[in-house]
């Protein structure tokens, strides 16, 4: 999609004005059955994001208060 080469803030603004694709993405997140990958879930008031290597695990967690941010990472 053209939003990937928006700069970061650019493309946070276009979840915050179009949640419902930011729920796509956490939702294909969820379904997601092979690695390694990227990853996106709700942990208590904020989301989790990171990857997910075989034999690994999850990597390079980092936690965002908000889906916007969360999907733009």
């Amino acid at each position: 999609m053209a939003i990937a080469e928006f700069a970061p803030d650019r493309i946070a603004a276009y979840f915050r004005r179009n949640p419902a694709t930011a729920d796509r993405l956490l939702s294909e997140s969820y379904d997601k059955r092979y690695s390694p990958s990227t990853f996106i879930t709700e942990q208590g008031d904020g989301y989790l994001v990171g990857w997910v290597a075989p034999r690994k695990g999850y990597q390079s967690q980092r936690r965002f208060s908000n889906l916007a941010d969360a999907a733009t990472d």
